[in-house]
């Protein structure tokens, strides 16, 4: 409640400035999976029920909270992330970091790692070599993929290496689900729980970015490809009589 989305998600992906060139941004708060899932609920709406008032930048609460969970103001902790990969990610780490230390309620502080050596020890040890905030990176952006890696044992971004009673289960109901719309109500029913509970702390939210593309170069944009990959080539095909002559 600390962390103000819409600010945050303006200050990464510069959606004030798309907004003034009369570009339409769709912005979406991420709940336990990204905004851009098909399986998300809209935080902003009554889909995740109660625990939608969590997503809301409400430092007012987020202070009685505190208080009423018998904690000393302001409550420190390391905030543990790599210094040496993705560049862009360090921008939003100190973002972060500043948010949730504003207003005396807590003391964030950065605690650099390596990325192949301090940082990823930490991340594969299922919270038990680390004492604060651990950032974690997941392998893409399918919710079955970030669930699985968040909130099972084994998963390499665990978060408990016990299991997360109540989640766990549910996101190995899901992975098992053969009819897709039972599989969606199984996985929004996970958003609602992690709604409340909040063992993880996603990234505020997503926008779209915008392509330029030829016209001329058909089914280019169509197909969503994931990573990058050389197989994407095989959908495209080049169409001389959209080009200008």
């Amino acid at each position: 409640m600390l962390v103000d989305r819409d600010l945050w998600i303006a200050t990464i992906y510069n959606t004030d400035t798309f907004l003034k060139e009369g570009l339409p941004v769709e912005v979406r708060w991420n709940t336990c999976i990204t905004g851009d899932s098909p399986e998300w609920l809209d935080p902003k709406g009554r889909e995740l029920g109660e625990g939608a008032q969590y997503f809301q930048y409400n430092p007012e609460e987020a202070r009685k909270l505190v208080q009423a969970a018998g904690v000393s103001m302001p409550y420190s902790a390391p905030f543990g992330h790599y210094t040496d990969r993705v560049p862009e990610d360090q921008t939003r780490f100190q973002v972060i970091v500043e948010m949730m230390s504003e207003g005396g309620i807590f003391d964030i502080s950065s605690d650099p790692l390596l990325y192949n050596s301090s940082w990823r020890s930490a991340r594969q040890a299922g919270g038990k070599e680390h004492a604060g905030l651990l950032w974690h990176r997941t392998a893409g952006l399918d919710a079955d993929i970030i669930l699985t890696q968040m909130f099972t044992p084994k998963g390499r971004n665990s978060n408990d290496a016990d299991g997360t009673p109540g989640v766990t289960e549910l996101v190995l109901q899901q992975k098992s689900e053969l009819d897709p719309k039972k599989r969606t109500e199984i996985v929004q029913q996970i958003q609602k729980k992690l709604a409340l509970d909040w063992p993880v702390i996603p990234w505020a939210g997503t926008a779209p970015g915008f392509t330029l593309r030829w016209p001329w170069l058909m089914n280019h944009g169509v197909f969503i490809e994931g990573n990058a990959s050389a197989k994407a080539y095989v959908n495209y095909w080049y169409d001389a009589s959209k080009r200008p002559s």
